[in-house]
């Protein structure tokens, strides 16, 4: 009887560890499927990392083109004002001299036909 005992104790046992067992495969099995999961969004999310990072270079890089044109650019208009200054410049003068000589020639009609 002592020994009945014994091995229904064990077998008692033994039923506990294989329904431990399947519980822990089918555990087992779960976390796999999710760590799964996590592994392929973990790929998806280095892909779109690294295809953001590739479009940001991308994109500096035609910003930093654009701003080389943009400034080339700007030194052009810069040389083109400076050019015009000058240019008004010169006429400014040309008007003041030309005005000097209207009145210049005005005084000496005035004074050949008052003569």
């Amino acid at each position: 009887m002592r020994y009945t005992k014994e091995i229904r104790s064990l077998e008692e046992g033994l039923q506990r560890t294989v329904a431990d067992k399947e519980q822990l495969t089918k555990e087992i099995a779960l976390l796999t499927g999710e760590l799964k999961r996590l592994n392929d969004e973990s790929a998806m999310a280095v892909r779109e990392s690294v295809a953001f990072q590739e479009a940001a270079h991308s994109q500096e890089e035609q910003l930093r083109q654009e701003l080389r044109d943009i400034m080339t650019e700007k030194r052009g208009l810069q040389d083109q004002l400076a050019v015009s200054k000058k240019d008004l410049e010169m006429l400014g003068q040309e008007n003041t001299r030309l005005r000097v000589h209207v009145k210049s020639f005005q005084r000496d009609v005035s004074e050949i036909l008052v003569t």
